[in-house]
Order: C-alpha cells, then structure tokens, then sequence
C-alpha cells in the first residue's frame, strides 16, 4: 500500500483494523521487529493502530498472500484477551461481507496474531460524494445483510460507520473492525475492558465510551445495554448520510449532546428531493427508543425494495393524501406556487389520484384571478416580445408611405410645404417604431397622436374620404391587440375615432382646406398639393389603394399568426396536461 496524497482518502490494505483506527504505512515508523509466525513471509506494513498492527504476508506453504494482524509490544493479558476475542468473533461470521480469518495463532516469540483474507479497496466514507445514488444503496443493502447475518449469530457490532465499510477493487463490500463487538450472550463487564471513545477525528480510542459519536444509538450514549437495534440505529445513520451526503451528527464531542436532544432527523430537512420511501425508512432507523427500530433486514428490504421500482404503494398513498391535504391549504391560502409543488408531488406519489390531477390541471389552465409577482415579471417580459415583433411591423408599414412619393413628385407638387408636412409626422412615426423595435415600452398615446397627425396631412393628399379611413381602421386593430389596451380599449378608440372627427371639422370651420364636396351623387375629392391630372394620377391613385391593402393584409397577418401559433401551443399544452388526470 502507498502513502496517499494530501486531501485523498487512503486505500486500506486490510481486512479489519483494531481498538484504533489503522494509521497508514509511515516509512519513519517501521513495523515492530519481532520474530516472524511460523509458515509465513512478512511484507510490507499496512496499518498500524493503537494496540496492533497488519502486516501483507505470503503463506509459505500455498503461496498466497495474506494479511496478518499481530499485537504491538506488551500490552498484558486483558489485551491479549481481547485481540483473541475480536479474531474469534470474526472467524464466527462466515459471510461474503465479512473479512474471513485463516488462522489464529502466536508467533514465536508467544504474542497473538491471526491471518485474514487480503482485501484491497477504498472506504465508504471515502466515496460518498463521488459514487452513483444506486451504487451507494447498493452497497449499503450488502451491509445490512451482513449486519443482520452477525445479529442471527448473536454478535452487535456496535462501531458501524462509513469508515468502517470497504468497497473492494471488483465489487466486493466488506463490514470491518469487529473490535467492539459484543457477543449478546456473553456477560457485558467481559467485553468492556477495553472500551472506546471516537476523537474528533472519528478514530475510536481507549475509554469510557463504546462506539464512534454520531453514529453511536442514544442508548449507547447513555451507556445503557445495547442489543442488535444499536447496529440498525448506527446503519440509519449511515443511510442519512448516503442520502444528505451530510452527516447527521457533529463531529466529535457535540454528536453526543445532539444524539441525546434530537437523534430522530428526517433527510428531507437537508435535501428536500430525498424519496419518501428512502425518508421514512431513515427515520424508522434512527427511532429513539430501539424496539421502534427495525431489523436490519428489513431496512435492508426497503431499501432493495426502492432499488426494484416495488415500492410501498400504500405508504406512499398515505404520503400522497398528505401532500394532497397541503395543496389543499395552500390553494385556499392563494399560494398557487405551493399548491402546484405539492399537488405536483401528490401526483408523482399517487398518479392514480385524480384529485391530486385535478388541482395540478386546473391551477395550470385556470388564470389566477390576480398574478402572483413572479408570474406578472413573466408575463410582462413576454408582452415586451411580442411588442417589440409588433413595433417591427408598424415600422415597416410607415416605410410603405415613402413607395409613392417619387409619383407625387412626378405629377408634381404645387405646395412643397404641404408635402414636408405630410412626411415629417410619417418620418417622426416610423422612427419611433423603429426606437420601440428595439427597446421596447412604448408610448401608446405619443404614437397615436403622430399617427392622427399623419392622417391628417395624408387628408390633404386625397381628402379624408379616401385612404384615411382605411388605414386609420388598420391602426386601431394594431393599437387594440397589445393587452394594456385589450384590458382598455376606449382610450385608441376615442383617438383614432376622434382623430377622424377632427379631419373633417377642421376643414368645415375652415381651418384646413376643403378637400372634396358633394355634386348631385358625386363625391368629388381633391389633392390640397399634388397634381393627379391625366395617367400619372390614376397610377398614383390606384397604387396608393393597392399599396394600402398590401400593407393592410400583411399587418393583419402578422398579428394573426402570432396569435394563432400562441394559441396553438396553449392548446397542446393543455392537451398534455389533460391527460395528466386519471382516466
């Protein structure tokens, strides 16, 4: 095995490491000289705890490799006794995720050792940000089976942590560290001559304590009797942790005052998307009073049951009515966001519930009666898009005005200043439509007005009587299709219709020249400015009116696709969600 790098968890080389967490091969500090065990060929050291160390080892006689776990220095009998004791309730266990032991012995020199399996891996707690949610899983399942194959033989292990759980180079998953076993049928003062209490660092060292703070049951922490539930409170601890990837302890000495005050904490309280199933398990798991836990079978079952898609369908009904319940609540709140949360997840819960769909469908195709903030923000951003697709279309449209003029100066202009005067409210127009093309929020009544001041010059061109009327019907169909005025649509219908008015009054009082009459049932119009005599004046005449209806059909078109292609997908999004409910 070598050093690992700084910042990286180390790769053990070891089948189970004793009363202290193994320490990594230090070239500083060598392993112990002392006579080698009869039959074997010692290598390199692999770990080194407080009371012993392990050794890579090849068996002379059929050459395989080994580990060997051998006691450090004089450590007197209770020790000795100890170390036995751990290799023996380890031999017990013949299991795949149990290191298995081959031999137990004393070297030479009279000291204890015993040979396990060589394993080669990395640890869990080493892996818990990096690994899959379903490799994680996997792997903790594997560990509940051995846990509950140990209690089938009487044995509570009683330091089950991330730490202590190897994932091997081909798959393999091995529970380590059986040094704080206990055997159930054994008196308890025989198994806690050693005992241990985890540092902050989560290694477990020599006192008072039995197990590592965070992971030890409250039971434990009391240093009351423990049983087989101390095993599955310590494996809700780890699931909490393959869940959160956060511990649900802290670290050191405060896990022991947290474990007392609150030892039951669900796992949606630090990661809201954990699955029900996985949640409520956890908690089981993490019961305060231990004939609430389950075995560790059937935590294991639960959580295989998850990995299989056969979940607990009337748990996860009852989960459903509960969310159901509070979609309930927030819709009568007016909380429509919190509504569709929680209805949304009765739904995944249950999809067979139609209220659950019913809610969801309606919440999502029923308009709110007034826009929650965030939606309105929405909404209006969209509205500036549509307004400015809208701006680049009028712009366009004001262009179309320019088309004739090189006719009019054709046929001729009698009054030049009339001609400025027409151009200069189209120019100022199609500017502005051009300016709200790009940033929007545009001044509907600004625009409006120039727009009347157009069409009053344009009466100058033909009368008010031929075109006006046409395009002033254009403009009110462009001012009526934004939504501030689809809400209020009296403000561009007074303009535009008063803008009319106002063309023919003025040249009634005589403040504008009269530009057509009445002869017999002739209307007779006139141009104030341009000569309209002979072919050129049809031209002009006729390609004003087609120009008109050009502009007129591609403005309307416009509009209308926009509002087609809206609708069209508002309707296949609501087919979709329809089908959300139940048939």
């Amino acid at each position: 095995m070598k050093p690992s790098e700084p910042g990286t968890e180390p790769t053990l080389l070891q089948a189970a490491s004793d009363s202290k967490s193994m320490t990594l091969r230090d070239e500083a500090s060598p392993p112990e000289r002392r006579s080698v065990p009869d039959g074997y060929e010692l290598g390199v050291l692999l770990g080194r705890g407080g009371m012993g160390e392990v050794m890579l080892a090849t068996d002379s006689e059929i050459g395989r490799q080994v580990a060997i776990k051998r006691i450090r220095g004089d450590l007197g009998t209770m020790a000795e006794a100890r170390f036995l004791r751990e290799a023996q309730i380890q031999a017990r266990l013949d299991h795949p995720a149990i290191v298995p032991v081959h031999q137990i012995g004393r070297d030479p020199d009279g000291r204890p050792f015993f040979t396990m399996k060589r394993v080669t891996g990395t640890t869990l707690e080493s892996t818990i940000q990096n690994a899959s949610p379903q490799q994680l899983l996997r792997t903790f399942v594997d560990v509940c089976l051995a846990i509950d194959f140990a209690h089938s033989r009487g044995i509570v292990h009683r330091d089950l942590k991330p730490a202590n759980i190897m994932l091997g180079d081909f798959g393999e998953v091995y529970v380590l560290d059986w040094g704080l076993a206990r055997v159930l049928d054994e008196a308890e003062d025989t198994q806690t001559a050693f005992a241990k209490v985890p540092t902050d660092s989560g290694q477990t060292e020599v006192g008072s304590l039995l197990g590592t703070p965070g992971y030890m049951s409250p039971e434990q922490v009391r240093g009351e009797s423990v049983g087989a539930a101390t095993d599955v409170y310590a494996l809700g601890s780890i699931l909490f942790e393959l869940l959160t990837h956060e511990a649900l302890h802290p670290r050191g000495a405060a896990a022991i005052s947290a474990t007392l005050q609150r030892p039951t904490v669900a796992p949606s309280e630090r990661k809201r998307d954990v699955p029900p199933e996985l949640c409520i398990a956890t908690q089981d798991a993490l019961a305060d009073v231990p004939g609430e836990r389950p075995t560790a079978r059937v935590l294991a079952d639960r959580v295989q049951k998850y990995l299989d898609g056969d979940r607990d369908l009337e748990r996860r009904r009852v989960l459903a009515a509960a969310q159901l319940a509070a979609a309930r609540e927030a819709l009568d709140a007016d909380d429509r966001g919190l509504a569709m949360q929680t209805a949304g997840r009765a739904l995944a819960l249950d999809p067979e519930s139609h209220d659950a769909a019913q809610i969801l469908t309606s919440l999502t195709l029923e308009p709110p009666v007034k826009n929650p903030p965030e939606l309105a923000a929405h909404l209006a951003a969209e509205d500036l898009i549509v307004s400015r697709r809208q701006w680049r279309q009028v712009a366009l449209a004001w262009i179309a005005f320019y088309v004739p003029l090189p006719l009019m100066l054709v046929a001729g202009v009698r009054d030049p200043l009339q001609l400025v005067a027409f151009y200069t409210p189209v120019t100022v127009s199609f500017l502005l439509a051009c300016y709200w093309t790009k940033y929007g929020r545009p001044r509907h009544v600004v625009s409006m007005i120039c727009a009347i001041a157009s069409m009053v010059a344009l009466s100058r061109l033909l009368g008010p009587f031929i075109l006006v009327p046409t395009i002033l019907g254009v403009m009110a169909n462009g001012f009526l299709s934004y939504p501030t005025h689809i809400r209020r649509p009296s403000v561009p219908i007074a303009l535009l219709v008063g803008g009319f008015l106002l063309i023919v009054g003025l040249e009634e009082i005589g403040v504008l020249a009269r530009t057509w009459t009445l002869v017999g049932n002739a209307l007779v119009s006139q141009s104030a400015f341009i000569n309209f005599e002979g072919t050129i004046g049809s031209v002009i005449l006729i390609g004003a009116n087609a120009l008109v209806i050009l502009v007129c059909a591609l403005f309307a078109r416009s509009i209308a696709a926009s509002r087609w292609e809206a609708n069209r997908k508002l309707e296949i999004q609501a087919w979709h969600l329809r089908k959300l409910v139940p048939a």
